[in-house]
């Protein structure tokens, strides 16, 4: 039987890559979302709660305007949206305007309420970056399962996620990521 993270629930757990895939393809995201959007990547987060005591295994992302011009550093604007896919089975959870409901508090992350701009990084290429998110897509495949359970995690998995997180995701969107899901970096003890 598929493993479920959700006690009582039935639903399989959805790997990583599917996931992924699911949100990137999502009705309501193809619909809503801006195409220039930057779409950042999905994390694991247990910050939300069912009745009892019971959490909801979510993956969570955001959005923000982003514009990439020949020759110019990429500009990503304030994050825009934020939603949350089950773990379970995939269904979105949840879907939001920053606006309305922020996904962090300015406290929480100094920058995500400013348009920051990502230079290019000499030396690295496409296919360093390909090769890259396949190791964070790996080690996320084994790493959410093990978050999502409550149990402390492969010490070297957390480091190389860790470590592939710092060279895919530029320095300044990491705060941004961090904001989102909080309690995986803790987990992380990054």
């Amino acid at each position: 039987m598929p493993e479920t993270l959700i006690p009582g629930r039935a639903a399989a757990f959805v790997g990583y890559a599917r996931l992924r895939e699911k949100i990137r393809t999502h009705p309501l995201i193809m619909a809503e979302v801006p195409f220039e959007n930057h779409l950042s990547l999905p994390l694991p987060t247990r910050r939300f709660r069912t009745y009892g005591d019971a959490y909801a295994a979510a993956y969570v992302f955001y959005t923000a305007p982003a514009v990439t011009l020949a020759g110019q550093p990429q500009r990503e604007g304030t994050p825009d949206r934020w939603g949350a896919f089950s773990a379970n089975g995939g269904g979105l959870l949840l879907y939001a305007l920053c606006a309305l409901l922020p996904f962090a508090s300015p406290e929480q992350s100094a920058n995500w309420l400013q348009t920051v701009e990502i230079a290019a990084e000499p030396g690295k290429t496409y296919a360093s970056f390909d090769a890259a998110l396949g190791r964070l897509v790996a080690g996320m495949e084994t790493l959410a399962p093990a978050f999502f359970r409550g149990e402390s995690g492969d010490p070297s998995a957390k480091k190389a996620f860790g470590q592939g997180f710092a060279y895919f995701i530029p320095a300044p969107l990491q705060e941004r990521h961090q904001a989102i899901a909080p309690d995986f970096f803790s987990w992380l003890e990054l």
